[in-house]
């Protein structure tokens, strides 16, 4: 049962897939959704784009994680397909290209110049007497990284009209890399996050436009001049987004710090001082975008981006409104289908019809199968006529702003003071950039002294970005700034730029009030980036991914924030979550000291820890809090969540807690029970208390979790109180709405269920799994309900359970980690460790159908459990 957890969120970000069905469906009538081309005439698709005359180019991937025995080419081919006399089918299928590698995406512009993104490589196609074969395949941008998944380097890949190729990065794994234009020019990185780098169409002049991206999978320049992206999430932060691209700007996400996304160095929507939020947020894994504009769509499609979604089986539609210089937008579904309908690229040719790439299977390696969609208004349905991609704007952001990101002699010092309050971020943003400029140093320094907490913000910020090496006397008065948002940043910038002189200077930070969890979880993290070992590592890149190099924290730092009573209740519990208590020989007695002289807050997560040690009387102790009446009943729960971890011999004092006058007691300890629910005295305990709580309405939990103990067993004629839920359709109605988030907190740390075996929430769990501590943020309850019930309808494609069968018979299942020299494997396996296998020892290798969560986590739950569980999971945002 314990096992049932592990990846319990492989599915979490994953929408609900409609029912098996070989038509995806269109939700507006008017329009119509065909089959243009499938399987054999193209096999797993990925990019695609459309000539000026109509020929559709499709990337045909065979280098995709290939099977041993993929019986297919060995080099990527991009195919052209072309309906000549627009009957809506493919009169031609020629192979334009063959022999690439790890091919992803392309972009045509309106004089027919064909580019290609590869994951380490850019290429420029040429046909040179134009018979459909490419003559020449040149090289205009490459990639050095020892990083070989292609899904995390490089990714999208755009034009503008005025000469730039425009070309997305994922994190690289949080690999080194070094991406260089056929000029010499470059740029690199090492567990930075990803970026969006910008080149002339000879890949000359190469420099990074923007950063902060997890997977950013497509670019697409809208009809305004906007440049938009959609952007795959860290594991804890969610949901995917759709963003708008600027020009410096920052978007959150750096790999060194792990792909959980909840890092204090990390945000994903703007939450952190000077990075830039999204205009709205996808379903998981959304892989390419269209500006409706460019579509003969009804004209109430003319403000809507649409969006492929593979891992949801949909393509969304998002209604865009203007957000002062941004956009926002509510997404609705346009187009789903079943869990063979994979969409990934989707581009218009000039009468507005929109042809979309579809991967089909679910299965991550190359499967031979494929299909291009074709999306139109139905014929006499009023259309807008389409917008050509080149006849958009030249700005990406509008002249004013521009002027000011510029710096321009123009803008006034007022105005750029008023700009650093905007509640716009993106004009905020702009003025960050003019601020920073050496023409505006006496400014720079007068505002930091401002009386406006957002004016000081700003001017710190582009204080960093103007020198980030050499700070001057404003950032030691940051440090001390009223403002918990100043001092944040000051932080971040002293951990970030490894400033150590500042080392004795940070515990400033938690002197001022008021303080929060935010600060002091970015004062521990800076803490942390300044220790001298870290730093070694990080300048010697000892590790070949930035995020392999461990982060540690002083024992005494934390005891000491947890006894500071100078600070919040709800600081010092989430110091406890930090105490590496495992590794400290007085460990035991500094967490018993806490329980009984301290806040609720912080005793419940002394006694969370101390489930993890053991020692002499450490068990009676946390018996006595379960029994004390005089406690209060959420102490008395996670004690008896922490004895399940111990051998318990005598039961005798938890069957009397279920006459326990309180009836959260009374449910507690029958759902601790549920583990010796055999032990012949434990069900005389569970029918007596059933006799007497079944008639009461108040007790309905308990007596449905009674129910489920004690007549749950096939043929019992026992008739039911209580209803359990039969069937998924049932457990979803079951589970809607409801539920004990508190309860379900110590439903995720039991055994019985084993959540936390294999994920983490707020610093505590297994690491198999996605970070669970913004479970809620990602995804729909809808969306939570199903991927427990049935994790293997849908699972991101990160998550891919991998099979390694050995020559001595043996079966290995868990998370591929690596592809090693001469066929080497390595997993993550169910054991939470690392295994590697020689190519020697490898009989068999291949991808698991399911997830590495088996479907029933229900079975062993009561419907309460299962309620109360996914109203936490909800609550985490």
């Amino acid at each position: 049962m314990r096992t049932l957890a592990i990846l319990l969120i492989v599915a979490l970000s994953a929408g609900v897939a409609s029912a098996a069905q070989t038509q995806p469906r269109v939700y507006d009538q008017r329009l119509e959704l065909t089959l243009f081309a499938e399987q054999p005439d193209i096999v797993t698709p990925i990019g695609l784009a459309i000539a000026p005359d109509d020929r559709v180019f499709v990337i045909e991937s065979h280098t995709h994680l290939a099977p041993k025995d993929y019986p297919g080419p060995k080099g990527d081919r991009i195919r052209i397909f072309h309906d000549q006399n627009n009957d809506g089918q493919a009169d031609q299928n020629v192979i334009f290209a063959e022999g690439l590698e790890a091919a992803m995406n392309l972009t045509i512009t309106s004089e027919g110049r064909i580019f290609v993104v590869g994951a380490k490589t850019v290429w420029e196609l040429i046909d040179q007497n134009g018979d459909n074969r490419c003559d020449e395949a040149r090289v205009i941008v490459n990639v050095e990284t020892s990083n070989t998944y292609p899904h995390s380097c490089l990714l999208g890949i755009t034009h503008h009209p005025s000469g730039w190729l425009y070309i997305g990065r994922g994190n690289n794994g949080s690999a080194a890399y070094t991406i260089s234009g056929s000029d010499g020019s470059s740029t690199s990185g090492y567990g930075d996050g990803g970026n969006v780098v910008r080149c002339r169409f000879d890949g000359s002049k190469l420099s990074e436009f923007a950063t902060g991206f997890w997977n950013l999978f497509d670019l697409e320049f809208d009809q305004t001049g906007r440049l938009l992206g959609v952007d795959n999430d860290p594991d804890a932060r969610g949901p995917n987004r759709l963003v708008h691209i600027v020009e410096n700007g920052d978007y959150g996400y750096q790999s060194i710090y792990g792909g959980g996304g909840n890092h204090p160095y990390q945000s994903w929507n703007g939450e952190l001082p000077g990075t830039l939020p999204f205009i709205s947020g996808t379903g998981e894994a959304p892989s390419g975008l269209l500006d409706a504009r460019r579509a003969n769509l009804p004209p109430e499609y003319d403000d809507s981006i649409l969006v492929t979604v593979w891992n949801e089986n949909t393509i969304e539609r998002h209604q865009t409104r203007p957000a002062d210089s941004s956009l926002q937008a509510t997404s609705s579904v346009l187009v789903s289908g079943s869990q063979d309908f994979r969409p990934v690229a989707i581009d218009a040719d000039r009468h507005g019809n929109i042809f979309i790439s579809d991967w089909v299977k679910v299965d991550y390696p190359n499967h031979g199968m494929g299909k291009i969609w074709r999306l139109a208004s139905r014929k006499g349905v009023r259309a807008s006529r389409p917008a050509r991609y080149d006849d958009l704007k030249q700005a990406t952001i509008s002249p004013r702003l521009e002027e000011l990101r510029a710096g321009s002699p123009t803008i006034s010092d007022r105005l750029l003071t008023e700009a650093l309050q905007s509640k716009d971020p993106f004009k905020r943003h702009s003025a960050i950039q003019g601020l920073s400029k050496g023409t505006r140093t006496r400014l720079r320094d007068r505002l930091t002294r401002n009386s406006d907490a957002a004016v000081r913000l700003g001017a710190l910020l582009a204080q960093r970005k103007n020198n980030p090496k050499t700070p001057g006397p404003s950032l030691k008065d940051a440090l001390g700034d009223s403002s918990i948002q100043v001092r944040q940043a000051a932080l971040e910038w002293i951990g970030e730029e490894q400033l150590v002189q500042y080392r004795p200077e940070i515990k400033g930070v938690l002197k001022t009030k008021p303080t929060s969890p935010a600060l002091f979880d970015t004062y521990l993290a800076t803490i942390e980036v300044l220790n001298e070992d870290y730093l070694t590592s990080l300048h010697n890149r000892v590790h070949r991914k930035a995020n392999q190099i461990q982060r540690q924290i002083p024992d005494e730092e934390i005891r000491a924030a947890i006894l500071d009573q100078n600070l919040t209740d709800e600081v010092r519990a989430m110091a406890v979550t930090r105490y590496r208590h495992r590794h400290h020989d007085g460990a035991l007695d500094f967490l018993s000291s806490l329980i009984g002289n301290e806040s609720q807050e912080v005793q419940q997560q002394a006694i969370r820890s101390l489930s993890d040690l053991s020692g002499e009387g450490l068990q009676a102790m946390l018996l006595g809090i379960a029994k004390d009446s005089n406690q209060a009943i959420p102490l008395r729960r996670e004690a008896l969540v922490a004895l399940e971890k111990f051998p318990i011999e005598d039961l005798q004092p938890f069957i009397e807690l279920t006459r326990a006058s309180e009836l959260p007691i009374v449910i507690a300890a029958v759902r601790f029970l549920a583990l010796h629910a055999n032990d012949p005295k434990v069900k005389s305990a569970f029918n007596r208390c059933y006799v007497i709580h079944r008639n009461r309405p108040s007790s309905e939990i308990l007596v449905e979790q009674l129910e489920d103990l004690l007549y749950s067993e096939p043929g019992c004629c026992q008739p039911r109180v209580t209803y359990r839920p039969q069937i998924l359709e049932e457990w979803q109605h079951a589970l809607a709405r409801g539920g004990d988030a508190e309860a379900g907190e110590t439903v995720f740390y039991s055994l019985r269920a084993g959540c936390a075996q294999c994920h983490t929430i707020d610093n505590r769990g297994g690491k198999l799994g996605p970070d669970l501590s913004n479970a809620g943020q990602s995804v729909s309850r809808e969306q939570l309900v199903h991927s427990i019930l049935r994790p293997s309808d849908q699972f991101p494609p990160q998550y891919q359970a991998w099979v390694v069968e050995t020559s001595d018979g043996e079966e290995h299942r868990g998370l591929q980690l690596d592809h090693k020299a001469k066929g080497a494997i390595e997993l993550f396996t169910l054991l939470g460790q690392t295994e590697h296998f020689e190519a020697n020892e490898i009989e068999r290798y291949y991808a698991a159908p399911n997830s590495l969560m088996p479907d029933g986590l229900e079975a062993g739950l009561s419907t309460s459990e299962m309620r109360d569980l996914v109203a936490f999971l909800e609550s985490r945002n």
